[in-house]
């Protein structure tokens, strides 16, 4: 018996749980806006399947809202070069402020933030920030503490072992894919404002 986390391999017919990327993108949409956030911009790195439904979900909740987004692709810059995030950082500048950025992965967050402070950018006054998969190391000990959406690992992997030990049982699994909404978001310095149109 096998229970698939991901959806790496889309062609295998196996019972999955899988956490809800679409859920993901509306909380951070919703953050942002909440927040008085009307530039919005949403970066993502790869077409991975959690990326794309992350976005999907972002997209649509921002223009419920009644506003556009920008969607940004990551161009791979090389580790450690310092030229890397030129492009990413001259993007962004372009971009109408106070902006509303959501970003995919906290790791990713943790790369990015310091070219932005150097760039002279602030976060938040300029940019906020708000990632996925609460790791508190990268969260926390970022130049500016990241806000992020908590996945809910914990639940995922309940529902995961509880539906391997039903086919172990010999009993179907509850759906062939069940998604584990997220925990909600964890608030840091990284969008702790409330802004407005007027300067």
């Amino acid at each position: 018996p096998v229970v698939d986390l991901a959806l790496r391999h889309p062609e295998l017919r196996t019972p999955r749980v899988l956490v809800d990327g679409y859920a993901i993108g509306e909380l951070a949409a919703r953050h942002l806006l909440e927040r008085g956030f009307r530039h919005l911009a949403c970066f993502r790195f790869r077409n991975l399947w959690q990326e794309v439904g992350r976005e999907t979900g972002f997209v649509d909740t921002v223009r419920k809202a009644g506003h556009e987004p920008t969607l940004l692709q990551w161009s791979f810059p090389v580790p450690g070069h310092p030229n890397s995030f030129r492009r990413e950082i001259a993007k962004l500048q372009k971009l109408p402020k106070p902006l509303g950025l959501f970003i995919m992965h906290d790791h990713q967050t943790d790369l990015l933030i310091r070219p932005l402070l150097d760039a002279g950018i602030n976060v938040p006054g300029d940019i906020a920030i708000v990632s996925v998969n609460n790791d508190e190391l990268a969260c926390d000990f970022s130049p500016v503490p990241i806000t992020s959406i908590d996945p809910n690992w914990l639940a995922l992997g309940w529902q995961a072992a509880e539906t391997l030990d039903r086919l172990m049982n010999g009993l179907p699994a509850p759906a062939p894919i069940q998604y584990v909404p997220p925990k909600g978001v964890v608030t840091r310095v990284s969008t702790d404002i409330f802004t407005v149109s007027d300067p």
